[in-house]
């Protein structure tokens, strides 16, 4: 069983809070060897959410990411407040950003996002009987279009490169498989 580095030193390059921090550290591996220039990225956690509405459809979202530099079909996702849990944190995002809500809710897992740099922890829902209550809260800087589709059709979506974040594909994987039990 490979045993655990054990941290010497941390220091913060770079501090752009609550968006992102760049630490440098230094680490003594098992064997005693050292590495001094090893670099994580925090970021904040977020949630991301596979609902579905009482027939089946998923509710998507499709608009521009910045990272990705295009228009891509995503799932209602979020940060997690500071004062909030993950499934709070899912159920606030996906009524600002869609409208709707959900009475069941269970959660996917949670993954850290890049297991050597850190890059925030995605805790993954499944929010079915979902239903719209009200109209998007508008408040993202993104212009964004509701799409509801077929798990199947999200699913080619990703097969087909028009849905291209790492969670949004996990999620809807996990997901399938849950339903698919």
């Amino acid at each position: 069983m490979p045993k655990p580095w054990r941290s010497l030193a941390s220091e913060s390059l770079l501090d752009v809070a609550p968006w992102l921090e760049l630490r440098r550290e230094s680490w003594q591996l098992p064997d005693g060897r050292r590495i001094d220039d090893f670099y994580e990225l925090r970021l904040p956690a977020y949630a991301v959410i596979v609902a579905l509405t009482p027939d089946g459809l998923v509710i998507g979202e499709r608009h521009f990411r910045p990272g990705a530099r295009q228009v891509t079909l995503v799932l209602p996702s979020g940060y997690v407040d500071a004062n909030e849990d993950p499934l709070q944190a899912a159920r606030r995002e996906l009524r600002e950003e869609t409208g709707y809500e959900a009475s069941s809710w269970s959660p996917l897992g949670s993954f850290i996002v890049d297991g050597n740099r850190g890059c925030g922890r995605a805790h993954l829902f499944l929010a079915q009987r979902a239903a719209r209550v009200t109209e998007p809260d508008g408040k993202d800087l993104a212009q964004v279009e509701i799409e509801l589709l077929t798990l199947d059709d999200f699913m080619r979506a990703i097969d087909e490169g028009g849905s291209v974040e790492l969670a949004t594909a996990a999620a809807i994987g996990l997901a399938a498989q849950r339903l698919h039990r």
